[in-house]
């Protein structure tokens, strides 16, 4: 979106100023899909461009190689062929896709977030298809990557920091401590998961 332009017009013709302010992102709770459904499809999403259904959870499940059947932390279940990665287990929770959807519709690619599919909750587990990002973890290179590498990637988390603390919260609402904590949800999500990935 372009920036708008204000003009301090206290300032002469030739002292003219013009101030370049951007509009900061607002999450509006309104906005976020419901927490309510158990079964939620991005219909507009890349994946069903090319399918009709997503797997599952029965098909994620049997393609899961842990061995306890609490699926209490597994760790996610890829289908190569479709691009898909699906995280779940009884600690991922709805609002964790919810966090990629909205980091998705509010910066686009100046936050890297594995594009939403949809979710499913079955028996209190919760599953997340979201897109396969192919490639090296960052934690995987790390220690090999060269010192100019490694500056350019502090650039690039500097850049996203500085995108995530310019999320403004739905004040209608009142106080919403959700606002620090979709920051730090969204950067250790990255990380953990390994979305930072070189190619």
């Amino acid at each position: 979106m372009a920036p708008s332009r204000i003009e301090d017009s206290n300032l002469s013709t030739l002292d003219t100023k013009r101030i370049e302010t951007r509009i900061k992102p607002k999450l509006l709770l309104s906005q976020l899909p419901s927490d309510e459904m158990n079964t939620v499809d991005f219909r507009g999403s890349s994946f069903f461009k090319t399918n009709e259904n997503l797997p599952t959870p029965d098909e994620v499940m049997a393609m899961s190689n842990y061995p306890h059947k609490t699926f209490y932390d597994p760790p996610p279940v890829i289908f190569d062929h479709l691009g898909l990665l699906v995280k779940f287990g009884k600690r991922i929770t709805i609002a964790e896709a919810q966090c990629m959807w909205a980091m998705k519709e509010l910066f686009g690619d100046k936050v890297p977030v594995p594009e939403l599919f949809g979710w499913r909750v079955r028996n209190g587990i919760v599953f997340i298809y979201m897109q396969l990002v192919r490639g090296d973890t960052l934690a995987d290179r790390w220690d090999d990557m060269p010192e100019k590498d490694k500056i350019s990637i502090c650039h690039d988390l500097h850049g996203i920091i500085t995108s995530l603390r310019e999320l403004q919260y739905d004040d209608t609402c009142g106080p919403f401590i959700g606002k620090f904590f979709l920051q730090l949800l969204v950067l250790s999500m990255l990380i953990r998961t390994g979305y930072f990935r070189i190619y």
